[in-house]
């Protein structure tokens, strides 16, 4: 697999961008989504000399935030960005004040007082 590839894991957002070049202009395709699987397929197409006589690409599955999923065949064209992650103890924090603020209403009001 290219190196760009090495250090992706399932679950990581990801910006790709893609090239096609032409004659006189180059085609460009740019995604924003997540990871899904990056692995080594074999094509139906026969090349001789490679393993099992196949030819293997490499192949990175992407799903966007709206569900969709995308299959990218990985060339020399391909760029891939790895984004940041957010903070772990930001959304840890949100999900308990989530939590905390319907249960703290839901006890006064049973009770009776406020």
């Amino acid at each position: 697999m290219p190196a760009s590839t090495e250090n992706l894991e399932t679950g990581q957002r990801i910006i790709i961008t893609q090239q096609i070049p032409q004659h006189d202009k180059v085609w460009t395709t740019r995604m924003e989504g997540t990871v899904v699987r990056v692995d080594q397929q074999m094509t139906g197409a026969w090349f001789a000399g490679s393993r099992n006589d196949r030819l293997w690409l490499d192949r990175l599955l992407v799903r966007k935030d709206d569900g969709e999923q995308m299959l990218f065949i990985l060339d020399q064209y391909t760029h891939i960005r790895v984004l940041p992650a957010p903070p772990s103890d930001t959304l840890a924090d949100q999900a308990e004040t989530s939590e905390d603020a319907p249960q703290t209403a839901d006890a006064s009001s049973k009770d009776g007082s406020e």
